[in-house]
């Protein structure tokens, strides 16, 4: 053999053996990437309301006005308790008392005209087909309504939590079971 083909084939030979790592190293490479998505979707019907209730009198004295208060707050926490099922739960939230005055147009001064007492009442109630039955009892007890504050499905917040923390689908399904039972 002649010197130009032996170099010729050393010239090869090492080209050839430089570019094999750098495959072996690409495919390696491609063998440790892995590639997930996935997608997950929850629903649920609501499971709890939550009602805010005002009871506000009014009266020429701040005393009167707290007694009148105090009486017609007790009829309609009384009227409520005994709508509500075992897990519901009904709480004042807040009170106060204020004075109330009217602005005179022929005086142009504000005239004192009494107290005004008002006890907010919350009601967190499960069974939604029974919110109806409560708020009539409160208008029974000379009460009208403020608000239906939220009416929102709690196992599916507390399931969506449980699914940012748990990434096995069965522990998921099991826990789910657990709240509708």
């Amino acid at each position: 053999m002649n010197l130009r083909t032996v170099l010729f084939l050393s010239t090869v030979i090492l080209g050839f053996a430089v570019s094999l790592p750098s495959r072996a190293q690409n495919v390696q490479y491609d063998k440790r990437t892995l590639t997930v998505t996935g997608k997950g979707e929850m629903s649920a019907s609501p499971d709890v309301a939550y009602l805010n209730l005002a009871v506000e009198t009014t009266a020429k004295s701040a005393s009167q006005a707290v007694k009148d208060n105090a009486e017609k707050t007790n009829k309609v926490m009384e009227a409520i308790k005994a709508k509500l099922s075992e897990n519901d739960k009904v709480s004042t939230a807040g009170y106060s008392l204020s004075p109330i005055y009217e602005y005179n147009n022929q005086t142009n001064q504000s005239e004192f005209k009494g107290y005004r007492a008002s006890n907010q009442i919350m009601v967190k109630a499960h069974n939604l087909k029974e919110i109806g039955v409560i708020i009539d009892a409160t208008a029974e007890a000379g009460l009208q309504l403020e608000s239906v504050e939220k009416v929102i499905v709690e196992k599916l917040v507390k399931l969506g939590q449980l699914m940012s923390q748990e990434s096995d689908p069965e522990a998921i399904r099991a826990h789910s079971e657990l709240m509708d039972s």
